[in-house]
């Protein structure tokens, strides 16, 4: 059966970041599914591209997500941070043992909501000291931090080796390696 992984898309959301996180998902044969934190109506990210979802979190809250993917864009980051349909998803993540990824600002919803306190994990530098105020051991030397089901990346810039990251845990090594060198990037 193929994994799933479910990618939250807010208004204001960093489009870019999205976009490459579904494409290398999808080239690594995971079914993608776009959510809408506040509907399926179609939303403008943060450079006004307009995405639209292709479900609700209130039409997914009850599935078996295997991944949750939180892209960041400061606008839908403050979104998920007021979200309490959100904390109970990723409240449930948490508690069974499922994964959750989180780039750029959205590491900071974690912490908001109280989920995975004590772990390692990276994100835009702003939010640096929050993050370790909040519990957090904040990683600064690494694109892309993974402790357990935690996955975190710290922004656009990290989104190919965050995806590739995220990827390989459904997939066969080689075939991310694949990827990488079809996209014109280092496989390390």
């Amino acid at each position: 059966m193929s994994k799933t992984a479910y990618v939250l898309v807010a208004v204001g959301v960093e489009e870019l970041e999205i976009l490459i996180i579904i494409s290398i998902l999808r080239q690594a044969g995971i079914k993608v599914t776009s959510v809408g934190l506040l509907g399926d109506s179609p939303i403008k990210c943060k450079n006004k591209l307009v995405i639209k979802p292709d479900k609700s979190l209130e039409a997914v809250k009850n599935d078996v997500i295997d991944i949750l993917i939180l892209p960041g864009g400061l606008p839908a980051t403050k979104a998920m941070q007021d979200s309490e349909l959100l904390a109970e998803v990723l409240i449930i993540q948490e508690k069974e043992g499922r994964l959750i990824a989180a780039i750029g600002t959205s590491p900071i919803v974690l912490e908001h909501h109280a989920i995975f306190k004590g772990r390692r994990l990276t994100s835009h530098a702003s939010f640096k000291e929050a993050l370790i105020k909040g519990g957090y051991h904040f990683i600064e030397v690494s694109n892309v931090v993974k402790d357990g089901n935690l996955i975190t990346g710290c922004g656009l810039g990290a989104s190919f080796e965050f995806a590739l990251r995220v990827a390989c845990i459904f997939t066969e090594p080689g075939n991310t390696k694949q990827i990488a060198k079809m996209l014109l990037l280092s496989d390390n």
